[in-house]
């Protein structure tokens, strides 16, 4: 199967439920508890213009007070039933929606989890957030009514088209003539409205990077005095986001109009021809009356259905875009029979390893080294010289374009990438810090560790009394990115989090670069400290 038909072809009306129903697969039972009471309620629907046949013909022109009772008493039933189905319907509608909104949500997550480092490389977070907002947004709003909507509707039109062939067969196959039109009038525009509504959602999606970097590049903006240049690149793409806006919405209002104007032009002519027929005697007004309501049914239900397209248009080019993304594949993946490694015993080997970031030039080319157990190593030199690659091809973020890394003779493209990272402890130029208290940033490290491990992690870190004066102690919040710390606190509260998981390998990526010389002298004493016994790689 190609990319693109896994993807759903080209992201039409079709493709979009299609794609859709694959997660209302695993509630089968609530989806077909919801299409038992969608069925109940378009019967009633359907069948309620009808009984005017029978109420006119029999109970009121032949004066047949039986007929009127039966009539009337049906339908008081079959308002009671439907109204109960419809209670049900609503309720498994919440149900399933909630419950699928909630597995693509959880599903997009965990995928990104195991995509690579290359991936984010090249893809903008505020594009990937717009997955999660607009994008999802969208999809919860089919999801929400419109679905339901264009189910119904459609269902009431294919019932009720069948119904009046058993009242008048010519005047039906005139209603079809109509229903046919109503089909295929709007649907090259709704095609196109698709994959425009698609790229749309790009659009918006890089407007969102925009605004992004906007936001975590303000120290730069203000200093550069770059707050008017960027404000005005944002009007001009916000601007090109605006027309290709009109153009979808356009495409989709007219996608729901054409449909309206087309059956009510046929129900004129409907009407026109049945009263004709009751003037010449080949019709009751019964009849008439019946394949009238009937008619205003599927008018109803074609409204209802036109009115859902252009939802569901704009939901189509959200759910593409979230199938896109789930297309992805990682570009480090376990291999099948991937071996659990133990403790580092022996050596980390490069074998002629040569690694590029994409087309560049080889950032590490041709290396061939040894990293001995117990050994400190240091990789020195010039920025951009490859010193950080070499770690990212250690922790393998990234598989070499050519020779081997190898974990006590294991090449890493064998090891399991979890049983790996577990047997090193990483401290970054930038340690990264959850919203989250400092005992579970810390804890991070080691899932279930106790609470007094967490503090012999931060006492080995030299970070214990500085916790402990804080005014919640350990409970207090890191803030975002770790932002309530100084740089120092941060890099020691990273330690504590490398430490707790006591690693056999210990990588440093210039961990106290950024720090003022007081701070960098003080970690350094502490990362030397820490270090004894162990394997440590610094940049």
């Amino acid at each position: 199967m190609s990319t693109t038909e896994a993807r759903g072809g080209d992201g039409g009306i079709g493709a979009f439920l299609i794609t859709l129903a694959r997660y209302f697969m695993p509630y089968r039972l609530a989806a077909g508890l919801l299409l038992g009471c969608l069925a109940i309620d378009l019967l009633f629907t359907t069948l309620w213009p009808l009984s005017f046949k029978f109420l006119i013909d029999d109970a009121i022109v032949g004066a047949n007070r039986r007929v009127l009772v039966l009539t009337l008493g049906a339908l008081l039933v079959g308002v009671v039933v439907a109204s109960v189905a419809g209670v049900g319907r609503d309720y498994c509608y919440a149900y399933l929606g909630a419950r699928v909104l909630r597995d693509i949500r959880v599903r997009v997550f965990a995928h990104l989890q195991h995509l690579s480092l290359d991936f984010y490389g090249r893809s903008g977070t505020g594009d990937l957030m717009a997955r999660f907002s607009s994008d999802l947004s969208a999809v919860e709003t089919a999801v929400s009514w419109a679905l339901a909507s264009l189910l119904l509707n459609a269902g009431g039109v294919v019932l009720a088209a069948a119904l009046l062939f058993t009242l008048e067969w010519r005047l039906a196959l005139v209603t079809l003539v109509g229903l046919a039109l109503c089909v295929a009038v709007p649907r090259p525009i709704a095609r196109r409205a698709a994959t425009a509504s698609y790229e749309l959602r790009n659009a918006e999606g890089r407007l969102a990077n925009a605004v992004q970097e906007a936001i975590t590049a303000q120290p730069a903006i203000k200093a550069l005095v770059l707050g008017a240049r960027l404000t005005e690149a944002f009007r001009a793409q916000a601007t090109g986001v605006a027309r290709a806006a009109v153009g979808v919405n356009f495409a989709g209002y007219l996608a729901e109009r054409l449909p309206n104007v087309t059956i009510l032009v046929f129900e004129v002519v409907v009407v026109g021809a049945g009263i004709g027929m009751v003037f010449g005697g080949q019709m009751t007004l019964g009849t008439l009356v019946a394949f009238h309501g009937l008619f205003v049914n599927i008018s109803g239900s074609v409204g209802g259905v036109a009115n859902a397209i252009p939802v569901v248009l704009q939901s189509a080019g959200g759910l593409r875009r979230i199938e896109d993304l789930l297309s992805e594949r990682p570009g480090v993946s376990d291999s099948p029979g991937a071996v659990t490694v133990g403790p580092f015993r022996d050596a980390i080997s490069f074998d002629d390893v040569t690694f590029s970031y994409g087309d560049r030039a080889p950032s590490v080319d041709g290396v061939t080294l040894a990293l001995r157990a117990g050994e400190r190593v240091a990789f020195v030199g010039a920025s951009g010289s490859g010193k950080s690659t070499m770690l990212s091809l250690i922790l393998r973020f990234y598989d070499p374009q050519r020779g081997r890394v190898a974990f006590d003779g294991l090449a890493l493209r064998e090891v399991a990438q979890e049983s790996l990272r577990a047997q090193i402890g990483v401290v970054f130029q930038e340690p990264f810090l959850f919203n989250v208290s400092v005992r579970e940033n810390i804890r991070v490290g080691r899932p279930g560790a106790s609470d007094k491990q967490v503090e012999e992690a931060a006492r080995a870190a030299e970070m214990h009394e500085i916790i402990a004066a804080l005014p919640q102690g350990y409970d207090t919040p890191a803030g975002e990115r770790g932002g309530r710390f100084s740089g120092g606190q941060r890099q020691r509260i990273a330690l504590a989090r490398a430490l707790i998981a006591d690693p056999s390998i210990l990588l440093l990526d210039e961990a106290t670069s950024a720090l003022d010389p007081a701070t960098e002298t003080s970690v350094n004493a502490t990362l030397e400290r820490v270090g004894q016994g162990r394997t440590v790689v610094s940049v």
